[in-house]
């Protein structure tokens, strides 16, 4: 605590006096008169906070002054801790935050190239597919086109055999001409169909259609393996929503399958594949199962079945990915698929799927 005189009363004469005393007692005793004069400069010209007060027994006046930076030291010190801080949360916030959207990048840039690999995978799978079918194609495609030629060189002969005249039995010959092009044009189009890739784009399709051109692909093979295929379509079935092409391929793969496990059974002439469709109003969903009398699948194995690169075909003969596709094609339309088997028995696949709705 600093004294000073009641400055300045008595003249120049007057002198300073600065001396360091307990001001406690006196400040409580005198507490009502104390008067804060805030901050200003010394005679040092130092700035300073202080406050004085007035004696009451004699005229002397007590100032307490303190210099204003050891004052607000602490203050000082906590503001610049504050800032600090601060600084340190902005500096983490932006970090954190340019790790967030690099992270976010770098997992688009990996779900990008999952769906681009899914995608060859699917390719990959279908070409593998119709290269074991395409010595069936070509036959089919064949057959009809022989047909054409002969119908042309038959016209020809008739032709010049009564002058160019028109007769009756142009009538028979063109329509063997037209049914067995349009027979090659089917064929074609499912083929190219069920080649290209996936447009990735949903919209309202017949699972019947997907249906019809999976098996157009794989009767020609079945007939010469004495497999009868037989489909009981629900005529007015809903339409469903989805990419034509993949409800294609995961038709075919099953249809192809139970054409496989039928050949190795060895029915001697009975063997068959059952397809059929059907509607559940009560859960607004669109059914597909496909049956067949083959080889059947061990309980072992059925746990399994849907696993990549899983498959019970010698070396050479499949790659395993078939039925994981299929899953796979099933689940992103929002359906699910279930198998039933029993070995020697036969196996059957039901598909089930959402019916399309307008509101979506």
């Amino acid at each position: 605590m600093l004294t000073v005189p009641k400055f300045f009363a008595g003249g120049a004469d007057e002198v300073i006096l600065k001396r360091r005393i307990d001001s406690s007692s006196i400040i409580k005793a005198q507490e009502s008169t104390v008067q804060i004069r805030g901050i200003y400069k010394d005679f040092r010209g130092e700035r300073v906070l202080g406050a004085s007060m007035l004696m009451e027994y004699n005229d002397w006046i007590i100032l307490a002054e303190e210099d204003v930076k050891k004052v607000f030291a602490p203050l000082y010190r906590l503001t610049m801790q504050i800032i600090v801080i601060a600084l340190i949360s902005l500096c983490a916030a932006l970090g954190v935050s340019f790790l967030i959207v690099r992270l976010e990048r770098n997992i688009a840039g990996k779900a990008k190239q999952l769906e681009e690999s899914r995608q060859v995978m699917f390719q990959s799978e279908k070409m593998a597919a119709v290269g074991q079918i395409s010595s069936s194609i070509a036959h089919e495609i064949s057959n009809p086109l022989t047909g054409v030629l002969n119908n042309v060189q038959l016209m020809k002969m008739v032709m010049a055999e009564r002058n160019g005249a028109i007769l009756k039995d142009y009538a028979q010959i063109l329509n063997a001409i037209e049914e067995s092009a349009r027979r090659c044009t089917d064929i074609s189009r499912s083929l190219l169909d069920f080649s290209r890739s996936s447009s990735g784009k949903f919209q309202p399709l017949s699972l019947n259609d997907a249906v019809d051109r999976a098996v157009i692909l794989v009767e020609k093979e079945a007939r010469t393996r004495n497999i009868f295929i037989e489909k009981e379509l629900l005529p007015d079935l809903p339409a469903i929503s989805g990419d034509f092409q993949l409800i294609s391929q995961a038709i075919f793969d099953l249809v192809n399958n139970a054409q496989y496990a039928v050949s190795k059974a060895d029915k001697k002439g009975s063997g068959w594949i059952f397809i059929k469709t059907q509607y559940q109003p009560q859960e607004d969903k669109v059914t597909c199962v496909i049956s067949d009398n083959g080889t059947g699948i061990s309980e072992e194995n059925l746990k399994k079945l849907f696993a990549p690169f899983f498959t019970t075909k010698p070396a050479g003969e499949g790659t395993g990915l078939g039925l994981s596709i299929v899953r796979d094609i099933i689940a992103r339309h929002s359906g699910s698929i279930a198998v039933e088997s029993q070995i020697n028995k036969g196996t059957s696949f039901l598909i089930t799927l959402p019916a399309f709705r307008k509101e979506e």
